[in-house]
């Protein structure tokens, strides 16, 4: 009969035997699957001074009575962690028996792993949309064209109807139907001819 084994070697069996991750690619994995299951496998009062928003609360010594409701199907992708992980590595070890395929045990410190899964929902939460960025540039590009298109019109439209005022009044006068009293109003980057008919008397030079 073989000497009987420590707990301590127990747990470095299932280690060894089981998937395994760090805290830091556990929190990688979960911001990339919402589907993804977290179980943490400690104790009530351990739970109650810190947890993980996400994680279910299964004490270890439930787990395999608790497991087929949170994890119907055995395919389902599992990760468990305890406060360092010897826990967890002997749960794995557990479900492998009950048929869980995809379980993998957290290993390393329970305060390390709420840290990196909590810097990893600030990097998200704080990365801006693509898409919703380029929708806003697009916009304002697309307004400062249409701005910029409506300024060049209007320059344009000022400057004709300026010439073609002041065309009216030199031609008129050249005719000698009428005598113009010239009253140019420039204001706004226009120019205003006003008229005034007095046929007895000779005509001015226009001024430019």
């Amino acid at each position: 009969m073989p000497p009987p084994k420590t707990a301590a070697e127990l747990v470095a069996e299932a280690k060894a035997s089981v998937p395994t991750c760090s805290p830091a690619e556990a929190a990688k994995r979960l911001a990339a699957d919402p589907k993804l299951v977290l179980v943490d496998l400690r104790e009530p009062p351990e739970q109650a001074q810190a947890r993980i928003e996400r994680a279910a609360l299964v004490p270890r010594g439930v787990l395999e009575f608790q497991i087929e409701k949170l994890a119907p199907d055995r395919r389902q992708p599992i990760l468990l962690h305890c406060g360092s992980g010897g826990r967890a590595a002997l749960a794995v070890k557990s479900l492998a028996e009950l048929g869980y395929e995809n379980a993998t045990a957290v290993i390393g410190p329970f305060e390390e792993l709420k840290r990196a899964v909590e810097a990893r929902r600030a990097s998200s939460s704080h990365r801006e949309d693509p898409l919703e960025g380029g929708l806003r540039i697009g916009i304002t590009e697309s307004r400062e064209r249409r701005t910029s298109g409506m300024s060049r019109r209007g320059g344009s439209a000022l400057i004709a109807a300026s010439v073609t005022g002041a065309t009216s009044a030199f031609t008129g006068a050249s005719c000698g139907a009428t005598q113009l009293s010239p009253a140019f109003a420039v204001g706004s980057g226009t120019a205003a001819a006003l008229t005034r008919a007095t046929p007895t008397t000779a005509l001015p030079s226009p001024e430019w």
